[in-house]
């Protein structure tokens, strides 16, 4: 009797899990995104329980974090040495200890003014040079004038859209007794929509996915506020500009349109772009962009909210930042500029709003000042990010057609396009990929062996898969590959 494989009993036990999972995610109430990760989750447990290689466990690819992964071949070596130089790993001593002497340099500097950093006593908006940090990251993209003084620091991107959206409520509902309505477009990433409605707002979505790249247009705009007059005009407007989860930044003459339709219906409309992933677009997209904010007006009625955790590669820092040029919101605050560290804070609005860390204060000026010293990291970064995002792309395009559509459509920055009507999917921690109708997603981690996220956990109908080239190692996105494949079949 021939002997089964490690790989046979694996299959054969992670299809068990599967199936488990598959009639879980059928029961009302559950969240398909949170089964899958706790059903890869089970087959890493069930792997371990019965003696076998984790390494035959699908493929995580649901969640954007950047994880170091494995250094079995050089591209791996080179990505993981990379994300030492941004993690600035203990595990790399020399990089490690330029970040411990770095944050000693900037608390020691503190100290000299009487300022003693800790978890509690920061300013709430954040220091003066942490700000300058994010506002000449701002400057870069194309927000010119942003500068310190226009500049608060928040716990991650979510944590400012928080911090916009408690401000915001507090500006517009100050007699609690009418819910400010906000709007954006799915495909989104919806925790943004729930972080509106734990802040009191009523949080409307518009779906953008039978569109054109997917991203919403001024004309869908119209149509949806002309809807025989059932359609409330929102009070805020949250726009993406390069966007989770379909990997694409706005088309700058139809980010136009959207703008203009919606000043339209709403003049004193308040603008919130979510900046996420407007740093790792090439400067001259992400600046022409700007320009069409600018242009429109939008800027001067808006919140911008950074996130640097992806950026710098450090998943779970909750470091982020707002940007605005609403000189209403600027007034709001202009006397807390002048107050001397621990006075009490009288204004109304930033009452509302939590304090930053000390602590995360003074590691993001240690890590960014590092990496602003060695400009090519961050490029190189990308790149590479670029070069997991085709790998997994020229793999699917192997393995994947029976059950992706429309792969010959999608190209990545950098990369020769196989057909000239390819878009770029330029946002480079995701590959967002057509499902062909009737597939189940949880056949694709069956076949396939990779666990990605359905759209149906971003808003929309199920009909798209957004793959995360982040968390996985490259090693484990080409285990998908053809030869691979074959032998997980066999």
């Amino acid at each position: 009797m021939p002997e089964i494989k490690p790989i046979e009993l694996a299959k054969a036990s992670i299809l068990q899990v599967i199936d488990k999972w598959q009639k879980l995610a059928s029961l009302p109430g559950h969240n398909i995104l949170r089964d899958m990760r706790k059903c890869r989750a089970d087959t890493v447990i069930k792997l371990q329980e019965e003696g076998l290689p984790v390494e035959h466990a699908p493929v995580d690819a649901t969640i954007g974090d950047i994880y170091p992964g494995s250094i079995k071949d050089r591209l791996e070596r080179d990505f993981f040495h990379l994300l030492g130089d941004l993690y600035l790993d203990p595990r790399i001593k020399e990089k490690y200890m330029e970040k411990a002497e770095e944050k000693q340099r900037i608390e020691a500097a503190y100290a000299d003014h009487g300022i003693f950093l800790t978890s509690y006593d920061t300013y709430a908006r954040g220091t003066k040079e942490s700000r300058e940090l994010i506002a000449s990251e701002a400057r870069e993209i194309g927000l010119e004038n942003a500068t310190y003084e226009n500049t608060w620091m928040s716990e991650g991107g979510m944590g400012a859209l928080t911090r916009i959206f408690r401000m915001l409520n507090f500006r517009l509902n100050k007699d609690h007794d009418k819910p400010p309505r906000v709007l954006a477009a799915v495909p989104s990433f919806t925790m943004s929509l729930k972080a509106a409605r734990r802040e009191g707002f009523n949080a409307d979505s518009l779906d953008a996915s039978d569109l054109p790249r997917q991203e919403l247009t001024g004309d869908r705009l119209v149509r949806y506020f002309t809807n025989e007059g059932k359609t409330k005009i929102p009070d805020v407007f949250l726009i993406t500009p390069a966007n989770n989860p379909t990997a694409m930044s706005y088309n700058p003459k139809t980010l136009r349109d959207v703008i203009e339709a919606m000043q339209i219906f709403n003049p004193n409309v308040q603008f919130i772009f979510d900046m996420a992933y407007m740093s790792m677009i090439s400067q001259d997209k992400a600046k022409s962009i700007m320009r069409v904010i600018h242009e429109t007006g939008a800027d001067k009625k808006a919140l911008f909210a950074f996130s640097e955790s992806k950026v710098l590669a450090r998943p779970g820092s909750r470091i982020g930042g707002i940007v605005t040029y609403d000189t209403g919101f600027k007034e709001d605050v202009i006397s807390e500029l002048e107050k001397p560290l621990g006075q009490s804070i009288d204004d109304d609005d930033m009452d509302s709003m939590p304090g930053y860390s000390g602590e995360l204060d003074v590691e993001f000026q240690a890590v960014r000042n590092l990496v602003n010293r060695n400009p090519e990291i961050l490029p190189r970064y990308f790149a590479l990010l670029r070069q997991r995002q085709q790998a997994l792309l020229e793999s699917l395009r192997e393995v994947g057609t029976i059950f992706f559509d429309d792969l010959d459509k999608i190209s990545i920055p950098g990369y020769e396009k196989i057909n000239d009507d390819a878009i770029d999917q330029d946002v480079p921690l995701y590959l967002w990929v057509k499902v062909k109708k009737g597939v189940n997603p949880w056949d694709i981690i069956k076949k396939l062996n990779i666990v990605g996220a359905p759209s149906v956990a971003f808003g929309t109908n199920d009909g798209f898969m957004r793959f995360s080239v982040g968390y996985s190692s490259t090693n484990e996105l080409l285990s998908i590959a053809p030869e691979t494949n074959k032998r997980w079949n066999q």
